[in-house]
């Protein structure tokens, strides 16, 4: 017999074995898009489950250049018309922006002279 571990301490008891099953789920929403070096560009993926939040990182891309290559749900291309009223309404939130910052105003004032902001 083998030596024995003081109770409380690790080892002591009988073994367990705990099995670990992994349930992976695809996100709701995936960004495909394409940053460009000088000699080469390079894909991304932006995940989320939040559609605000993908909207949100739509907006930032349009802001910084970025090329989108695809926008999905739940791992298939959105459909065009889908598709083109995500990139509509995020937009619509960057020119919102723009707009407040370059005249000074504050959103509902944009919404109102310009309906831009919701």
């Amino acid at each position: 017999m083998g030596p024995q571990s003081p109770p409380g301490c690790a080892g002591a008891g009988p073994k367990v074995t705990v099995k670990i099953e992994r349930e992976y789920m695809l996100p709701k929403y995936t960004i495909e898009y394409t940053t460009q070096f000088k000699k080469h560009a390079q894909t991304n993926h932006y995940s989320t489950d939040d559609p605000v939040a993908c909207e949100e990182f739509v907006e930032e891309l349009l802001e910084r250049g970025f090329r989108i290559q695809a926008i999905k749900h739940e791992g298939l291309d959105l459909p065009k018309h889908d598709f083109d009223k995500m990139i509509k309404t995020a937009a619509g939130m960057l020119a919102s922006k723009r707009i407040c910052a370059a005249l000074g105003i504050k959103p509902d004032e944009e919404h109102y002279r310009f309906g831009f902001a919701t």
